[in-house]
């Protein structure tokens, strides 16, 4: 019977670079944004006056924010939510939609990513009456971001709000706006950086494995 020749060294050597390459990129991935904050429990306060409301927060670390949201419990029509730096320079806004995806108590509309280095910011929405989210309890924070506190101006139409509230808002303040972010500290878990040590390891074997010729009579 005629010899026939499998080269089979070069099929394993892709298979095994493959799967590294999937290891690797799994351990180094982006990680998916977060909200600034969430919540449990909420009190609802109300009012019929027209406003902007939202609230100073600091960065500790470079953040980059994602999405702008707003609160569903109290999105009748399309918001309009603003970040400014803490002397008003509007940094981006965006309207947030009542059919845009929701995240806990929010909803959020995608922006072009704004990274933001350590400092302090200003974020709020304009508010035409209604439920007011206030009195938080089961507070969770992303990592580098703290609540400063709330901050109105009256009046229709989105503007960079300059009147504190005094606390009257509750310790963790007024929840009407928010906002999705990746930190750049973040430091893969030692399970993440198993599955990066063996792709690297499968990586390596595969380019030190050489061609292998099988006969068959």
């Amino acid at each position: 019977m005629t010899a026939r020749r499998l080269i089979v060294g070069d099929y394993h050597m892709k298979k095994m670079l493959l799967a590294a390459v999937a290891l690797a990129t799994l351990a180094t991935g982006a990680h998916a944004a977060t909200p600034a904050y969430e919540y449990t429990k909420a009190d609802l306060g109300t009012d019929t006056r027209p406003f902007t409301l939202g609230f100073a927060f600091s960065l500790s670390q470079a953040t980059t924010i994602e999405a702008l949201g707003y609160n569903t419990a109290n999105l009748p029509d399309d918001r309009t939510v603003g970040l400014w730096t803490i002397g008003g320079t509007l940094i981006t806004s965006a309207v947030v939609l009542t059919s845009d995806p929701v995240t806990g108590h929010f909803a959020y509309s995608d922006i072009a990513d704004v990274l933001l280095g350590p400092g302090t910011y200003v974020i709020a929405g304009d508010y035409e009456g209604g439920d007011l989210p206030v009195n938080l309890a089961g507070v969770t924070t992303m990592a580098g971001y703290t609540w400063l506190y709330d901050l109105q101006e009256f009046g229709a139409g989105l503007n960079f709000p300059t009147v504190t509230t005094g606390g009257g808002y509750g310790t963790n303040g007024l929840a009407m706006v928010n906002f999705l972010a990746t930190t750049s500290g973040a430091v893969p878990e030692p399970a993440t950086w198993g599955m990066m040590i063996g792709g690297f390891a499968l990586a390596g074997a595969a380019m030190r494995r050489r061609k292998v010729a099988v006969r068959f009579a």
